[in-house]
């Protein structure tokens, strides 16, 4: 795949406003609608520990952010939708590299409300790297937690995140991974969820 290639689909992705759905949720790409709920979710003060988001967001920010956002070519932001029609997080894929063959899996938040009452941040992961792997079809992707979520480290290294090094952001300490799509367990995230809808 050529590198015009690799582009035309991301532009594709996001100008056309692709959606992906999965068995609990579907992905809704962002748009200015949304910032009222995405500035609420990174609000959230779970939210603003993880992104280690220091100031308050702002529909003002978000508005600005927006707008930076629908120039590049190397970002793609979804919403998180219920089966019923709410809105219950976001996740990014950015830094998509101008031949397509990585990217980066960030800014993902899950409702408080919500993030317990079933497999929503797993199938989330699922239709994100799915969507890297054999959608844009990179070779492998990269994403960071923070050294103290250990929820999420756990389940990083459980899906073939291979931990790469702790470094630190704002003073917040953090963990990089990177995930190739050879390493890359779909079946065990499957699995995973599957048995927390199981229990849902």
């Amino acid at each position: 795949m050529t590198i015009q290639e690799r582009k035309a689909l991301i532009l594709k992705s996001k100008v056309k406003g692709q959606v992906v759905q999965g068995k609990y949720v579907d992905l809704y790409p962002c748009t200015p609608e949304h910032g009222e709920t995405i500035v609420r979710l990174r609000n959230q003060e779970k939210s603003r520990y993880h992104l280690n988001q220091k100031e308050a967001s702002t529909i003002e920010r978000q508005n600005a952010w927006y707008n930076d956002y629908a120039l590049r070519d190397d970002d793609l932001y979804w919403c998180i939708y219920s089966k019923t029609g709410n809105i219950i997080g976001v996740i990014r894929l950015y830094h998509i590299k101008a031949d397509g063959s990585a990217g980066n899996q960030g800014s993902f938040i899950i409702d408080e409300a919500y993030a317990m009452s079933g497999p929503y941040a797993l199938e989330t992961e699922l239709l994100t790297l799915d969507f890297c792997f054999y959608t844009l079809q990179m070779e492998k992707v990269l994403n960071d937690n923070r050294v103290e979520n250990k929820n999420m480290n756990s389940i990083s290294r459980r899906i073939g995140f291979q931990f790469i090094e702790e470094f630190e952001r704002d003073d917040a300490n953090f963990n990089l991974y990177e995930l190739t799509r050879a390493a890359y367990k779909r079946a065990d995230l499957v699995n995973l969820m599957e048995k927390w809808g199981e229990r849902a």
